[in-house]
C-alpha cells in the first residue's frame, strides 16, 4: 500500500503539527472501524456501511492513504448508485479492512517519527 505523506503535508502547508494531530485523531477515533463494519454487515445495514465508507474515504485521503481512500470511495459510490448490494459489500470489505489495518499500523509508526 502506498502513502503520500508529502501530498498530505502539501495540503497542510507543510504543518507537521497539524498532520500529527490528524493522525492522532485517526488512531484514537477510528481504531474500531473493522468491528464497526462487521457489525453493520451483521445488521445488513447497507446505508450505514455507505456512510462509514464515506467518512473513511475523506479521512484516509486527507492523510495521504490515497489507494485505500479510493477503495472506500468506490464502495461508497457503488452503494449510493445502486451498483453494489450487501453481498458486494461483504465481498469487498475483507480486502479493504486488511488495507485499513495496514494503514493503521503505518500511521502508528509514522506518528513516532514526525
Amino acid at each position: 500500500m502506498e502513502f503520500n505523506i508529502n501530498g498530505a503535508l502539501d495540503r497542510l502547508d507543510n504543518d507537521k503539527d497539524i498532520l500529527k494531530m490528524m493522525i492522532s485523531d485517526f488512531l484514537e477515533t477510528d481504531k474500531n472501524i473493522p468491528g464497526e463494519f462487521n457489525a453493520l454487515l451483521e445488521k445488513k445495514d447497507l446505508d450505514s456501511i455507505r456512510s462509514l465508507a464515506h467518512r473513511m474515504k475523506g479521512c484516509l485521503l486527507s492523510l495521504g492513504a490515497e489507494t485505500l481512500g479510493e477503495k472506500f470511495k468506490d464502495l461508497e459510490r457503488g452503494i449510493k448508485e445502486g451498483r453494489y448490494s450487501l453481498s458486494d459489500a461483504e465481498s469487498k470489505l475483507p480486502g479493504i479492512i486488511s488495507g485499513f489495518n495496514e494503514a493503521y499500523t503505518y500511521y502508528e509508526q509514522l506518528l513516532n517519527t514526525l
